[in-house]
């Protein structure tokens, strides 16, 4: 055995040198333009009304709505059953468990306790989380339990109401629910079907209409838009910020703060590791200076970003004001193709 092997290397070793003079010549690869550094705002307005998405590639705002447009946001993927709420309109959710929804009074939503989105890329961070329990194969089974949303408020502090509703079920269509408005009425019901373009889809409980909210799920890598942090003081505190959060589709960010910004490479970008956190560069890339009364950025942030395409850019906040009017609310940065 052993002496055939042998001779089987010593034949290959010996065609070798023939089978390589048939190749061709190599052709060399030319290196990779990564391009010059770039620069870019986006206006979200002094009330920071609008949401605006943002693609890297093209360096362009891919599209802008009112973030008070759609009240929860319902997944589109396949095997994916997550609802999620207006985290920019300030929304919380409340879990009354499984009562029926015309016992759901003011009284018994001011007694529950309303949780509100964390940005984790968790389901379980989420104010609804798994409101379903093991199904038939891949669907899921309703618990029946009934959720209150208080709807928070618009970009002038008007309160936007609140609503109680059920998911009734789930299947690879989209969803059912049923609701109503905490001032009273009939319950209604309303069906979200997925559209495996997006992300998710959005639900506005006023009108009764499905909302395409966000632009195609490929064609964005991070959106400008107010959301609730929770701050721990050591107590809970929820509170609206103004930030960055990135596209679950496959985009990422890293924040660096140890390596200059103009000595981030890509040798360096790649041996770092990308979490699942969309708030990653989130809203601390300003200060609020009090005694000046304005914002300033902070120069020790620097971002490494990963597109939905996979490539990497390295990203820093260079303002927070319009360049002519002077209005807060206009995010500059700069960034670069690694």
């Amino acid at each position: 055995m052993t002496l055939l092997r042998t001779t089987r290397y010593l034949i290959l070793a010996a065609l070798l040198p023939a089978a390589v003079a048939c190749m061709p010549e190599d052709t060399p690869v030319q290196p990779f333009d990564r391009g010059d550094a770039q620069s870019a705002l986006v206006s979200m307005g002094t009330d920071y009304a609008e949401r605006i998405y943002f693609d890297l590639s093209s360096n362009s705002a891919v599209s802008a709505i009112d973030f008070t447009a759609w009240d929860l946001e319902f997944a589109c993927a396949a095997g994916s059953f997550e609802v999620r709420a207006n985290s920019a309109q300030f929304v919380s959710v409340a879990n009354l468990g499984a009562v029926d929804l015309a016992s759901v009074d003011a009284k018994a939503a001011e007694e529950a306790e309303f949780e509100f989105d964390v940005y984790s890329g968790d389901s379980d961070s989420l104010a609804i989380g798994q409101w379903w329990s093991a199904g038939d194969g891949a669907l899921p089974l309703t618990r029946g339990d009934v959720y209150v949303a208080d709807l928070g408020y618009d970009a002038a502090g008007k309160v936007q109401g609140s609503y109680k509703f059920v998911i009734e079920s789930a299947d690879e269509n989209g969803y059912s629910i049923t609701y109503a408005d905490m001032k009273g009425g009939e319950a209604r019901s309303a069906r979200i079907e997925r559209d495996d373009r997006f992300n998710f889809v959005g639900f506005e409980f006023s009108s009764g209409e499905t909302i395409a909210h966000e632009p195609p799920r490929d064609s964005w890598d991070f959106v400008f838009t107010k959301y609730t942090y929770i701050f721990m003081l050591p107590e809970r505190l929820p509170y609206s910020v103004t930030g960055v959060l990135t596209n679950p589709n496959g985009a990422g960010a890293i924040l660096e703060t140890e390596t200059p910004y103009e000595e981030i490479d890509r040798a360096l970008a790649t041996t770092l590791a990308f979490g699942r956190r969309e708030d990653v560069v989130g809203y601390e890339w300003k200060t609020f200076d009090f005694s000046g009364s304005n914002f300033q950025i902070d120069p020790t942030r620097s971002y490494i970003l990963r597109d939905t395409g996979g490539f990497l850019y390295k990203l820093r906040f260079t303002d927070f004001y319009d360049p002519i009017s002077g209005d807060k609310g206009t995010p500059q940065f700069e960034f670069q193709l690694l």
